[in-house]
């Protein structure tokens, strides 16, 4: 499903918006400045100053960002049902969007550390809703569930781990997120990870 026009495009500055988000992966908002935005873009920095200097476009990002998110659960809740079936294709959903956008998944992981501490209402703007959102289509009784808040949990810490620092494979290589064969493997474990919580849950009820 396609999605509206993001802000930096509607706006005109998707050019400047691409190489702040770039940076801001890379280096966290705080190290970086509105002159490393300008170079990356090639403009001058009273350009980036306009479209709202590092702080604008950082806004820019996690709107955009926040509003893909409300069209995967758009699609997503269109998709549900609530028996084992329909919520595991909800979390496959999920989690295929995260994987696709793992760039941004880094840059929220750096505002666990801190990063744009001066931006204080981002949270309760643009995450906040989407986890009210999840719960009220996944449902109180699972959500509730305390196996499913770990499970839920451990997802959240692994895949930010994952887009982070990536996998270690036992030869000492590395492999990243920005790998689709090494995306493709998280993907498959999480997977196996919810199966094992979902079967638990779901053997409860019946049992």
């Amino acid at each position: 499903m396609a999605g509206p026009p993001s802000r930096a495009a509607a706006n005109g500055t998707a050019e400047f918006t691409q190489a702040a988000r770039r940076l801001f992966t890379g280096l966290g908002y705080d190290n970086t400045t509105n002159t490393m935005i300008a170079d990356a873009a090639g403009v001058p920095v009273a350009a980036v100053a306009a479209a709202g200097g590092r702080g604008g476009l950082y806004r820019t990002i996690i709107a955009d960002f926040y509003a893909a998110q409300n069209t995967m659960l758009d699609a997503a809740e269109a998709d549900f049902s609530r028996d084992p079936a329909g919520i595991r294709r909800f979390l496959e959903h999920v989690l295929d969007f995260y994987l696709d956008h793992f760039d941004l998944m880094v840059i929220w992981n750096h505002r666990l550390m801190d990063d744009a501490a001066d931006l204080h209402d981002i949270e309760e703007s643009y995450r906040a809703p989407v986890y009210r959102r999840v719960a009220g289509i996944i449902g109180a009784e699972l959500i509730g569930d305390s196996d499913f808040q770990m499970m839920a949990n451990v997802f959240t810490w692994s895949l930010y781990g994952f887009v982070s620092s990536g996998v270690y494979r036992s030869d000492g290589s590395l492999v990243g997120a920005e790998q689709e064969k090494a995306r493709a493997e998280f993907r498959a474990c999480m997977t196996r990870l919810q199966e094992l919580v979902l079967d638990v849950h779901f053997s409860r009820l019946t049992g």
